[in-house]
């Protein structure tokens, strides 16, 4: 299941929780238990302000997708978050039937 990162408006912290993609965002901070002040980001592991224009943003943005498509390829999270839960598991249901079909006739 992925993960996903909130914020508590009401303490100012930060946590991840784990959820289906389907299921409805908490509302009840685990921190301060604090209800109605929680909101969940939009996380990536880019920090800070890029100040890119041109040819740079360009070449950054590239850059930045080839990673992500590195991570995509290894990390099974990062997979589901970006093509939905169900159809991940569509996917990996389908893969596995075939792996095993193909077992059976070799």
């Amino acid at each position: 299941m992925p993960e996903y990162e909130h914020e508590c408006t009401a303490c100012n912290q930060e946590f991840e929780l784990t959820y289906s993609i389907k299921a409805d965002p908490p509302t009840l901070c685990p921190l301060c238990g604090v209800d109605g002040h929680v909101k969940r980001l939009i996380s990536s592991d880019i920090h800070g302000k890029v100040n890119l224009s041109g040819t740079d943003l360009t070449n950054q943005m590239k850059t930045d997708r080839n990673k992500m498509r590195q991570k995509v390829k290894t990390d099974e999270k990062v997979r589901a978050n970006l093509v939905g839960e169900s159809n991940y598991q569509e996917h990996v249901s389908n893969t596995e039937r075939i792996e095993n079909r193909y077992k059976k006739q070799f």
